[in-house]
């Protein structure tokens, strides 16, 4: 059995067990009992559809910590400015969410991540929206790749 077959029979076990439950009163037993067949098989549904995601991606075999590498360097180097942004900037090895966006705040002036909602690891103040789309490519805390800014 593929892993997409057998997402599809956890959907349909799943489909199957609610459609049982449709016409029985809520204390029924066979009612609770098809209730959490359902549960049980949506619950796993999204484990198989987690597992796919997590073999079909590309394997990485000698990865760092972004953190680690960023502490190494200015540890021993000092190193500042542009060639840590860069580190910042580099893309992460670990499944990131795709389509976020560079959205600005008024509230605290400056701008957050649509995913995670925290603000650029910088020095301050961000600049312009073509300034972010620029500089940062991917949210440097929780890896999203920025596909456009807002504001």
């Amino acid at each position: 059995m593929s892993k997409d077959e057998a997402i599809k029979h956890c959907e349909e076990v799943m489909m199957e067990n609610l459609e049982k439950t449709k016409d029985r009163n809520a204390s029924d037993p066979i009612a609770i009992n098809c209730f959490e067949c359902a549960e049980e098989h949506r619950q796993l549904a999204e484990w198989l559809k987690d597992y796919k995601r997590l073999k079909e991606q590309e394997p990485c075999e000698d990865a760092i910590s972004r953190q680690a590498a960023i502490d190494a360097i200015t540890k021993t180097s000092g190193i500042r400015g542009d060639a840590l942004k860069a580190l910042y900037d580099l893309p992460s090895v670990t499944p990131q969410p795709e389509g976020g966006r560079w959205i600005y705040d008024k509230n605290i002036d400056n701008w957050k991540c649509s995913e995670c909602g925290e603000t650029p690891k910088t020095m301050g103040y961000c600049g312009s929206a073509a300034f972010m789309a620029e500089h940062f490519k991917y949210c440097n805390h929780c890896g999203a790749k920025m596909q456009e800014v807002e504001g």
